[in-house]
């Protein structure tokens, strides 16, 4: 693979390493980005547990740029007789918005403004900008 179409996930900071396969998912008609990566462990260790969570922050980048910001929403540990394989899935920063709910202090209606407006409204309780 070329360097600059390297696949790379950081998760707290640390890069994933291992790894077997990987989906990035983005579509025009979802808010959010999802991806899964399969990746096997470093069996020199006899520790058996993957060294992510879900709720921990992640990037995947492609070469430099990063496709995804976000977070560990699942993590599954798979075993056969040979060998030690995880399963890393994670979705966008904008999750939130599928998720969530308003707070009940922010606007909940919204008449005469433009659509982008009342979206980058609700979404900057979030933290994400429009």
């Amino acid at each position: 693979m070329a360097e600059k179409d390297e696949v790379t996930r950081l998760v707290n900071g640390m890069r994933l390493q291992w790894w077997q396969s990987v989906r990035i998912a983005s579509r025009l008609t979802a808010i959010a980005r999802t991806f899964s990566v399969s990746l096997t462990k470093d069996l020199s260790s006899a520790d058996e547990r993957l060294p992510v969570k879900p709720g921990d922050e992640v990037e995947v980048l492609i070469g430099n740029d990063i496709v995804l910001s976000g977070y560990i929403t699942k993590t599954a540990v798979n075993f056969s007789a040979s060998s030690v394989s995880f399963t890393v899935e994670g979705s966008s920063k904008t999750v939130d918005l599928i998720d969530c709910t308003l707070p009940l202090s922010a606007r909940h209606a919204f008449k005469g403004i433009a659509v982008r407006q009342a979206i980058a409204e609700m979404a900057s309780h979030y933290a994400i900008e429009v």
